[in-house]
């Protein structure tokens, strides 16, 4: 069998014992091999760590974020349930006296704390309530107002009840001419309708928002997911190519051996762990088939020098079974028999 001389990862000659990228096992150390298997796992297995734990903490934080989103939409349409709870308290007013009049003062006055909290904390944050608040736009020293900025929006309303909500209350319970009370009760009125009005938008807003921010969670959800699936999907392909086939090839290989098929050698394509196998079959094949052959060389020469040891005690019989053997493989090869019936052919008529 001709031998190729070729350079092994050592960068060493190397010698072939099947095609251009057989070698044999002894020039692979089992360390070089190992460490193949470790990285080809690592990365498989750090790309996958690294998406599972991406898409765990995409969840995590999508929880986290919808979660501050529910409290601002909450706390916001609660700000038109406690607008019109003081609208009914501040419209009862004027008609009360003694010290009912003076609880209710004092009640109005506790519910405008309470609502103007919520208010200022839906802007600025308020940690007791839970409100992370809103990040003042890049715009806000020249003025310019966003419809689609959630600061801007509550920053306006903050406005408009300092301005138009805030004084009339004020005036209401502190009045001294009950027709001036009466005037500025029915601006009141119109004020909070619209001011509830202005609300009822920040609210839907922040539905909006909190619905494209889900969505955006969502899409970027499905592709680390797909690419998760994908590299799954990648590996099992390159599984299949580079480990499922060259084992079917040496099972291939140690069928044709069962068969007695010495000759078969089995397809070294790749120079990794999976050729190192295959180089590793090759060689172990070649080596029972040397030392076949010198059994069978060594059993033929023990039965030549047997012939010819009974042959030498006649002349008439020296050189007789020499003679048979030649003419029984002549007849053989006539009748079109295979060099290993020839063989047999051989040994039997010695």
């Amino acid at each position: 069998m001709v031998e190729e001389k070729a350079k092994d990862w050592t960068g060493k000659p190397d010698s072939c014992l099947y095609g251009p990228h057989q070698w044999t096992v002894e020039k692979r150390p089992k360390e070089w091999i190992k460490k193949g298997l470790t990285l080809k796992l690592v990365a498989i297995l750090v790309p996958l760590t690294v998406l599972f734990v991406a898409i765990l903490v995409l969840g995590f934080y999508t929880v986290f974020m919808l979660k501050g989103d529910a409290k601002n939409i909450n706390y916001a349409g609660n700000l038109r349930y406690r607008s019109y709870k003081l609208a009914l308290q501040v419209n009862e007013y004027p008609v009360l006296q003694g010290g009912v009049r003076d609880r209710a003062h004092r009640t109005i006055l506790s519910n405008m704390g309470d609502f103007e909290t919520i208010l200022y904390g839906l802007r600025d944050s308020h940690k007791d309530l839970g409100l992370k608040g809103f990040k003042p736009p890049p715009g806000v020293k020249e003025g310019v107002f966003s419809y689609t900025d959630p600061w801007w929006q509550f920053d306006r309303r903050i406005k408009d009840y300092n301005e138009r909500v805030r004084p009339l209350i004020l005036h209401i319970l502190n009045f001294t001419n009950r027709e001036e009370a009466m005037e500025a009760l029915k601006l009141y009125n119109k004020n909070v309708n619209d001011f509830v009005t202005d609300v009822d938008r920040s609210v839907h807003l922040l539905q909006l928002l909190s619905e494209e921010k889900l969505s955006g969670f969502k899409t970027t959800e499905f592709i680390l997911l797909g690419l998760f699936l994908g590299i799954i999907g990648a590996s099992f392909s390159l599984s299949v190519f580079f480990i499922r086939r060259p084992l079917l090839g040496i099972l291939k290989g140690a069928e044709a051996f069962s068969r007695g098929d010495l000759n078969y050698r089995v397809p070294v394509r790749g120079r990794d762990e999976m050729g190192a196998l295959a180089s590793g079959f090759n060689t172990m094949a070649e080596t029972i088939e040397n030392n076949i052959e010198r059994l069978k060389d060594s059993l033929l020469d023990t039965v030549r020098c047997l012939s010819e040891a009974i042959d030498a005690k006649s002349p008439w019989t020296r050189g007789h079974s020499d003679r048979v053997a030649g003419l029984s493989c002549d007849i053989a090869r006539e009748l079109g028999l295979g060099e290993e019936d020839i063989e047999r052919i051989r040994m039997a008529s010695l």
